[in-house]
């Protein structure tokens, strides 16, 4: 189980609230933020060849604040059905301009890994 995101299930729509909040814990406004969240088998594994990748741009989705500093990954279900269960290394970067920053995990924990869990029912 991941410390900082809950596990998956593929073929499940995965929902991801991100939170931002700068060094001092004050809300920092994200409109336009673009946030990336990667899995891949090996921290050598190409960005090609990972098991996922989906981004956003805070403010997209309907539930986004992105002045609350609030945004949501919502990677459909079509995205997860293909993900061989399993354990996975992941990271959420955040796109500013020309600036990349990693939200998680943190450095302390960057081994960290998310479990993807088989779906049962695969007729919907």
């Amino acid at each position: 189980m991941a410390k900082y995101l809950p596990d998956m299930r593929a073929g499940d729509d995965y929902n991801i609230q991100l939170r931002i909040l700068d060094n001092n814990s004050n809300v920092v406004n994200i409109t336009g933020y673009k946030f990336w969240l990667t899995l891949k088998s090996s921290f050598e594994d190409t960005d090609a060849s990972a098991v996922l990748q989906f981004s956003s741009v805070a403010g997209y989705n309907e539930n986004d604040q992105p002045t609350q500093g609030i945004c949501y990954l919502a990677v459909p279900a079509a995205l997860t059905k293909p993900i061989v269960a399993g354990s996975y290394y992941y990271d959420i970067q955040q796109e500013v301009g020309i600036n990349v920053t990693t939200v998680l995990p943190p450095v302390a924990d960057y081994k960290d890994k998310i479990i993807v869990v088989p779906e049962v029912t695969r007729a919907v």
